[in-house]
């Protein structure tokens, strides 16, 4: 999909298209969603989202001197709050932040960035300092400590590939492209007993993860239908697939019409922004951007400074709130959980619940 052009879809959650990511994953803390339990979703924005030209800082002329050619019009601005107002393809953003169910965080990132695709997905997804490589993906850790035994449907990662993010020592995550097609016939071998190859033992446990998954998720399926209409494309699909698993009792958008919303904290992120000055035709590579959190009983605030375009790092936003004070405030918020444990030194982020 053409980055550049990717904001002119419309509409929102539960109306149209969004914004296109190339995964779709949740994970829950117990094996039934009960009132009280809490379930966390997270969209990536794969190719690093211009937030700039998400959540717009309107009133700053800076914005439009150096973005002549890509800027968004003041009269098209929609939500204005505070010199800051959202794209007007997301009609539906800027409602959900009117009604209290979504919080922007401002200027998000971490020190010394890297502006490669990769190896940023990479720090955002293992939760690592910029200069350290970490084999594990920071849910990876939290469920290796979360889990008691072994549990194959933990967490789910809508895709046709693996998400580092959810890599462990154990594996208590799974990868599905569709879930209504993931029904593995009968293939269990006889693992009770453990052979003198590791390596053969630990294909086999992630063998029969596999077939406990897909157990897993077609019983959830079974529970749960579609009550509203989803937009008509990838992301519109994964999240009908997501709200389906989650009120099958299944831990991993109508979730508010299930009265689910409460219980259910949607993390939208990329990982990086866009340089602040156009190029004539987009924008290059940058660093920190908004992060948009929706449901879970979220304040609905707007969480950190505008963005000052005056003060830049070789032309880019400095950034003024890590991603991993975020991630520590979901998972002590969220799911009563010492971030520390996996490695999280960034204070937890304050004001989020």
């Amino acid at each position: 999909m053409n980055r550049r052009n990717f904001l002119s879809l419309t509409g929102t959650l539960t109306g149209g298209a969004l914004l296109l990511p190339d995964f779709l994953y949740s994970y829950g803390t117990q094996k039934n969603l009960i009132i009280g339990e809490q379930c966390l979703v997270f969209i990536q924005l794969n190719g690093g989202n211009d937030g700039l030209n998400t959540f717009i800082p309107f009133e700053d002329p800076l914005y439009y001197d150096l973005r002549p050619k890509i800027a968004i019009s003041k009269e098209d601005v929609i939500s204005k709050t505070k010199g800051m107002g959202f794209h007007p393809a997301l009609k539906g953003f800027a409602q959900m932040q009117q009604n209290g169910d979504l919080s922007v965080i401002q200027n998000v990132g971490y020190p010394e960035p890297n502006r490669s695709h990769f190896r940023s997905q990479e720090i955002w997804q293992t939760a690592s300092d910029s200069n350290k490589y970490v084999n594990e993906g920071w849910l990876g850790r939290y469920l290796d400590l979360q889990c008691v035994s072994h549990t194959p449907t933990a967490g789910i990662n809508i895709d046709s590939i693996d998400n580092l993010s959810l890599k462990g020592d154990s594996p208590n995550s799974i990868t599905v492209k569709d879930p209504d097609r993931f029904k593995i016939k009968n293939i269990k071998e006889e693992t009770g007993m453990l052979s003198e190859n590791s390596s053969l033992d630990f294909v086999r446990k992630v063998a029969n993860s596999v077939l406990e998954g897909s157990e897993e998720i077609q019983k959830a399926l079974t529970k749960s239908t579609t009550e509203i209409s989803y937009p008509k494309n990838a992301l519109g699909k994964n999240l009908e697939w997501i709200g389906r698993l989650i009120k099958g009792n299944l831990n991993s958008q109508d979730l508010k019409q299930a009265n689910l919303l409460q219980n259910v904290t949607i993390v939208v992120f990329s990982e990086f922004g866009r340089r602040v000055k156009d190029n004539g035709n987009g924008t290059d590579h940058g660093t920190a951007a908004p992060m948009f959190v929706i449901g879970g009983q979220n304040r609905g605030k707007i969480i950190g400074n505008n963005p000052n375009l005056s003060d830049l790092s070789q032309g880019d936003l400095k950034y003024q709130i890590d991603f991993r004070s975020v991630y520590a405030s979901l998972l002590k918020e969220k799911m009563a959980f010492d971030y520390t444990k996996i490695g999280i030194k960034s204070p937890h982020l304050q004001g989020l619940f």
